[in-house]
């Protein structure tokens, strides 16, 4: 029995004790939100919170610098709320949070009770235990609780309060189903009610109530309850009840549904209806054109430029023969950003169905002859991989991503794979999954969806290869930028309208300064800015965050001196596409020891190099170069040639100069190839 500590109840109003004395006042409402966050997310699983996160969930607006001092101060007021409790045995006190320099989490020895953690228990545990969580889901969460000028925290918070929400109210539909069909109508009539709290336009409630009330003899009451059914969806919705609906109130009206009758006899009639999954209310006009389903995250910026690369990928996914396409590109290439501009082509692409198959048939019934579909019916759905730790994770969040509940506790009679792949089976949509490359040994789960799944479509985005038979790579490099080019050799206004990069540099300067105006005497520096990170946007952006404090002139040259120089204090930028830095770190640290020592020795080479330049100097394989080809570090020319991105041939020669040894190892072997080289051709 829970006697001291810490309890919260955050379903309904929120209510807080601490040893049984109500916790009333916290500093701030920030205090009370990441008091919130913390233990929610605890109960769901995750322990560990990184500080960015949380200073991104409470200040998505401040400088980092600003945010890291409130986040300091708010767990300071948390603990002052929260304090520390006597240790049992008497021992060390123990903390209500434990926290180091990188990470938040509070502390599993501290005693909490959690309303959401029991009720998420009951609801994974045996079936006679949902009537316990029902009980417990006092009203949505945090029913009472806003946080402003905080949306990320708003947004995760509904989200969260979604999910709740949709669990109480498919478990209390099974619960008055399977009363009513045992003919407990007490019980069915409780449950059927409690649906309607929750949601008052909940059709399929009404109906299911509508059955209970007449076959337990209470049939006027049953035509009364459709009756405020109608009022209230004409009143809220301006809309009628559906064909299910008029069709049980015409049945009972007529007597056809009376008193004890029973499941057979009723499932031959109106009471059907309430038997099947049935949209909680009333559909709107259909539109002309259908609309495709999708969680796609709507984007800050405006997309610029690629238009070959959307042109080719349209061409790709409207290929029944390619089902699975990676988007390979190094680091701040803006992989994700064409995956979704891809994908939010495919929410009005449609495709032309004539004389369907049977199996087509099955799939999509009531087909005309001829007629339009959406290419993919049942939706497209973004799956982030990048929180990501391990493969057992994929899984879960592809399911999240579709909205789809796996079973779990004594519920479950599949595994969560094969509960996955059953949905699945006879869906037409696509998904994108982002950020794969830290994943590659569960690439395998892409070849199952694809095998159990046959009309499912996967576009991944990684910065190598995943090394599939079906996959059908498509490699992308930077933005068009004018190479070799200066304002005398083109006009500015050619420039600017030709050339992505430009574009895009111009449209991200003047978001940060509104007046912002290319003029004449820096055309060339803003050509040799967009040369030196070779149209990288990320690079391209991280650049233009400096023109409010630095000339184009000068910041060409300290793109050109230093790598470091690339980087914002964005809070709503991920931290690992906060500086180019970060970017190449997390690259590097997934390259072996030797891939390293190899990577580095090619800097080197400038301009470019042969097969047998490398090979002589850094003694590398051809397996090797193809290897740094295939994980988006070195690039082939139409000529033979290799390239390595200028801004990480500065990272890795970084790297080099950091071993004295190396390096002149390096650029003797470089000497002595190129002497051989020239001697040949005396």
């Amino acid at each position: 029995m829970f006697m001291s500590g810490l309890s919260l109840s955050l379903l309904g109003s929120f209510a807080a004790s601490l040893n049984d004395r109500p916790l009333l006042k916290f500093r701030t409402n920030r205090v009370q939100a990441l008091l919130i966050y913390l233990a929610t997310e605890s109960a769901l699983g995750t322990r560990f919170h990184r500080r960015e996160t949380l200073m991104d969930l409470l200040w998505p607006r401040l400088p980092q610098k600003s945010a890291q001092v409130n986040l300091r101060q708010t767990l300071y007021h948390l603990r002052k709320a929260v304090p520390e409790m006597p240790a049992s045995d008497d021992g060390d006190p123990i903390p209500f949070l434990l926290t180091d320099r990188q990470t938040v989490q509070i502390n599993p020895a501290y005693p909490v009770k959690l309303d959401v953690a029991d009720f998420i228990r009951l609801l994974n545990g045996p079936h006679d235990q949902w009537p316990q969580a029902m009980d417990l889901y006092r009203g949505d969460f945090l029913a009472d609780f806003y946080l402003p000028d905080a949306n990320t925290f708003e947004e995760w918070a509904a989200a969260r309060r979604a999910a709740f929400r949709r669990d109480v109210l498919g478990d209390l539909d099974t619960l008055t189903t399977e009363h009513l069909e045992q003919g407990n109508w007490d019980e069915a009539e409780r449950y059927g009610r409690r649906q309607l709290e929750l949601d008052n336009l909940r059709e399929s409630a009404y109906r299911q109530l509508m059955v209970i009330l007449a076959r337990s003899g209470r049939r006027s009451e049953a035509l009364v309850l459709y009756e405020s059914c109608c009022r209230l969806l004409q009143t809220e919705l301006g809309a009628e009840p559906s064909v299910e609906t008029r069709a049980l109130y015409e049945a009972i009206h007529a007597g056809e549904l009376g008193r004890g009758a029973t499941r057979e006899q009723g499932s031959r009639g109106a009471e059907a209806h309430i038997l099947t999954s049935a949209p909680p209310r009333p559909s709107p006009p259909a539109p002309e054109r259908p609309q495709v389903v999708h969680n796609l995250p709507p984007q800050p910026t405006p997309f610029i430029g690629r238009e070959a690369e959307l042109a080719a990928l349209d061409e790709l996914i409207a290929n029944p023969d390619v089902r699975l396409i990676t988007i390979v590109g190094p680091g701040g290439m803006g992989k994700t950003r064409l995956a979704l501009a891809a994908a939010e082509r495919q929410l009005t692409a449609e495709r032309q169905l004539a004389r369907p198959t049977d199996q087509q048939t099955k799939r999509l019934p009531d087909h005309p002859t001829t007629r339009l579909t959406p290419f993919f019916p049942h939706g497209v759905y973004f799956v982030s991989l990048a929180p990501l730790s391990a493969p057992e994770h994929i899984i879960p969040t592809i399911a999240e991503a579709l909205d789809f509940r796996l079973e779990a506790g004594d519920r479950q009679t599949r595994s969560p794979q094969q509960q996955l792949f059953d949905y699945l089976r006879q869906k037409r949509l696509m998904l994108i999954m982002d950020n794969f490359e830290h994943l590659l040994d569960g690439a395998k789960i892409l070849v199952d969806i694809l095998h159990n799944a046959p009309d499912v479509q996967i576009l991944a985005t990684a910065r190598e290869r995943l090394h599939l038979q079906q996959e059908q790579v498509y490699p992308i490099q930077g933005l068009a930028f004018p190479a070799g080019e200066t304002a005398e050799t083109r006009p500015l206004a050619v420039d600017a309208s030709e050339y992505a990069a430009v574009s895009l540099f111009l449209q991200s300067a003047r978001r940060i300064q509104p007046d912002f105006e290319l003029v004449a005497e820096e055309v060339n520096y803003l050509i040799r800015i967009c040369q030196l990170v070779e149209g990288m946007p990320l690079g391209l952006e991280l650049a233009a965050s400096w023109v409010d404090v630095l000339s184009l002139a000068d910041i060409a040259a300290e793109v050109q001196q230093s790598l470091d120089f690339l980087e914002t204090e964005l809070r709503d930028v991920p931290a690992r596409h906060r500086s180019m830095r970060a970017v190449f770190d997390t690259t590097w640290q997934r390259l072996s020891e030797v891939e390293r020592r190899i990577l580095s020795q090619l800097t080197v080479f400038c301009g470019g190099f042969t097969r047998q330049a490398a090979q002589e100097v850094t003694k590398t394989s051809i397996h090797g170069l193809r290897s740094f080809v295939n994980k988006s570090l070195l690039s082939r020319t139409s000529t033979g040639r290799y390239e390595i991105h200028e801004l990480l041939r500065q990272y890795a020669a970084e790297e080099l100069d950091q071993n004295p040894t190396a390096y002149e190892s390096a650029r003797d072997e470089h000497s002595a190839f190129y002497c051989a080289f020239l001697h040949q051709w005396e």
